[in-house]
């Protein structure tokens, strides 16, 4: 029997919640407790899930997670104070029950009461100011993300108020994020780095011991505050950077469920019996990322040759095995924010040449490449080097870790790009902030990029419907005319599972969860 494969369009993607003043309370949402419990279908939910990444976990403190992948991972270990909805991308309860906005410079959170760390401690007001004040410390991955964040105060212990510089209608859903997840205050007063080897959080599992770029293992924390939490006993993710070997482990069942599988793998896990292979659409980018602080990149010319020496198409066939579009703006097409009217040129090497002789380079440039040292990311990295070669642009190709290569990169100490893949935010202008603010870790070097602050700011401070898009679509045409990033194309998210795993749900992210899951050990 050939391997069952289901595939999912992408959806339209609603605005965010605006920043206004309103009341919000929902109800988490339960379904069923226990890891015997029935998820409706008859299928025990527990059991021990293996998972198969090509991407190791750059870090287990969410202030220093500088991979897209790493939030599969944390997930488990820390809940957020919000979450959001898998396919609208809306804000929902978390840690915060319910929230409200008295005027658009301040939020207030309402806590759940009987929440518990997995060392003991408390979750409160204390801990959700520790937290936020953790956040914004200089160089940390979250400060570019909470821009507007002045100060919190602990209200009582149930209640967090958070005082802004300025209206800011991305703050709910950046609270889902890396910012949102909640660390326990007494692991890191004891050891302030210990949280990137023994992460202590608020989620449904504890952590158990981790191999760094090996693998990470959790199992269920028994005193989880939601008692209605469905999911695997245990988690554990194996890294495999190999495409094939990973394949290969989950027909052996070495591991039950493979995520960001390589889409040259698809028609291997087609043909393979007793395996169900997801395909969705997701918000992951592949982009070149550039130091705009170095030259010969800081140019705008040489950056728009470098785009126009780029055959975005046939990464997709060749690169990508049609798993993929080709996208020009770190925003898919399906968004509402998408910058609509932007260039989205197609290769013209003769174009690309005249622009390098403008710039000053008759002779043509050269620049280096960093990229994860997998299969996948060398066949991408390999095939851009031979399309850019074809303009006269010498790419050297560095194959990098996320320990060393990356913070020698986005330091701005050491390289002048990486190829890299960007998950993207749950909110457009979080993910812009993310990677062109000037206080972006993911920026290299926190270059200034002329108008993009103020075109963040100005769309976080409006909250009309119209008056967003506007502001976003203005801040990705900054972003496009000025060639800041170079988007190849957006990748579908492929995840396979042996027959024995059930009630995977996809988010538009793209970036696994694991609620839900049960597994016939």
């Amino acid at each position: 029997m050939k391997a069952m494969i289901r595939q999912r369009r992408r959806a339209s993607l609603p605005i965010t919640a605006a920043v206004v003043a309103m009341v919000v309370t929902l109800s988490s949402c339960g379904n069923g407790g226990g890891s015997a419990a029935s998820n409706g279908s008859g299928t025990a939910v527990g059991g021990n899930l293996t998972v198969g990444d090509p991407v190791a976990l750059s870090n287990s403190d969410p202030i220093h997670a500088i991979s897209s992948r790493d939030q599969s991972y944390l997930w488990t270990v820390y809940d957020t104070l919000l979450t959001f909805t898998p396919t609208q991308m809306e804000p929902a309860p978390g840690l915060a029950e319910s929230w409200t906005q008295p005027d658009p410079q301040t939020l207030v959170l309402h806590l759940r009461s009987g929440v518990t760390f997995q060392d003991g401690t408390p979750f409160d007001a204390a801990a959700v100011k520790f937290n936020l004040e953790r956040d914004l410390a200089p160089g940390t991955t979250t400060v570019g993300l909470l821009g507007s964040l002045a100060s919190v105060d602990a209200t009582d212990p149930a209640t967090a108020t958070l005082h802004l510089k300025k209206p800011d209608s991305s703050l709910l859903l950046a609270l889902s994020d890396l910012p949102g997840m909640m660390v326990s205050p007494a692991a890191v007063q004891k050891a302030a780095n210990s949280l990137s080897t023994a992460p202590v959080g608020a989620g449904p599992y504890r952590f158990v011991s981790q191999v760094t770029g090996s693998n990470f293992l959790v199992k269920r924390y028994p005193g989880y505050w939601n008692k209605n939490y469905r999911g695997p006993d245990q988690i554990e993710i194996k890294t495999i950077g190999d495409p094939a070997t990973l394949v290969n482990a989950l027909k052996s069942g070495q591991v039950t469920m493979a995520i960001n599988v390589d889409p040259a793998q698809l028609s291997a896990l087609k043909a393979a019996s007793n395996l169900k292979v997801e395909t969705d659409p997701s918000f992951e980018d592949i982009p070149i990322t550039m130091n705009l602080n170095k030259k010969p990149l800081s140019d705008p010319l040489v950056r728009k040759a470098i785009s126009l020496a780029v055959d975005r198409n046939a990464l997709v066939s060749t690169a990508e095995f049609g798993a993929a579009t080709p996208a020009w703006s770190i925003l898919p097409k399906q968004s509402w924010a998408y910058p609509a009217g932007i260039a989205e040129d197609g290769r013209n090497v003769n174009e690309a040449k005249q622009l390098l002789v403008q710039a000053g380079y008759p002779d043509g440039i050269s620049f280096d490449m960093i990229y994860h040292p997998t299969s996948t990311y060398r066949r991408i990295a390999t095939l851009i080097q031979s399309q850019l070669a074809e303009a006269g642009i010498k790419v050297d190709i560095v194959p990098h870790d996320l320990t060393n290569g990356a913070p020698e990169y986005l330091s701005g100490q050491k390289y002048d790009s990486e190829l890299a893949s960007f998950g993207g935010r749950q909110d457009p202008a979080t993910a812009y902030a993310a990677l062109f603010s000037s206080k972006a870790l993911l920026n290299p070097g926190q270059a200034v990029i002329p108008g993009v602050d103020d075109a963040i700011a100005k769309a976080n401070s409006v909250s009309a419907t119209a008056d967003r898009k506007a502001a976003l679509q203005n801040l990705g045409k900054i972003i496009s005319d000025g060639t800041y990033s170079m988007v190849l194309y957006q990748r579908q998210l492929i995840v396979a599972m042996s027959d024995s795993v059930s009630g995977y749900t996809p988010n538009i992210l793209g970036k696994p969860k694991f609620d839900g899951i049960s597994v016939k050990n």
